[in-house]
């Protein structure tokens, strides 16, 4: 089983994180870190969350993955500027391949957004439905 959620790096820090927790029968494993805010682009460079997960076959950058997950993006400390992107990865825990451009943008700055994307396959080749 495995579990994607967000929460905080640094206690007290109000920055979110996207994590990846793996269950098997016995134990869990280590939470681990699988995606933060990114310092390349501007729209995600604040705060990362609310991942939704799908598999299927994707192709991103001539290179073919196995998942593909939607996050929440925003670049500042406040719960306006929200967007959407996705980033791709042939391991549930990562590494991650992060897609620059915005998935779903909101041209409205100073406004809550989109956000909290739900995923869906519809046909396990890679077409998703996003809502």
């Amino acid at each position: 089983m495995h579990y994607w959620f967000c929460r905080n790096a640094t206690a007290w820090v109000i920055r979110d994180h996207i994590y990846h927790l793996k269950q098997n029968p016995v134990s869990l494993d280590a939470i681990e870190l699988v995606l933060g805010h990114s310092s390349g682009h501007i729209w995600d460079s604040f705060h990362i969350c609310d991942p939704s997960i799908v598999g299927g076959t994707f192709r991103f950058g001539n290179r073919g993955f196995k998942h593909a997950v939607l996050y929440l993006g925003n670049n500042v400390d406040a719960s306006v500027n929200n967007e959407i992107g996705i980033a791709f990865a042939n391991n549930a825990a990562g590494e991650w391949v992060l897609r620059p451009e915005l998935l779903v943008g909101y041209p409205q700055q100073g406004h809550w957004g989109v956000g909290q994307p739900s995923a869906v396959n519809l046909d396990g080749k890679g077409h998703i439905a996003v809502f």
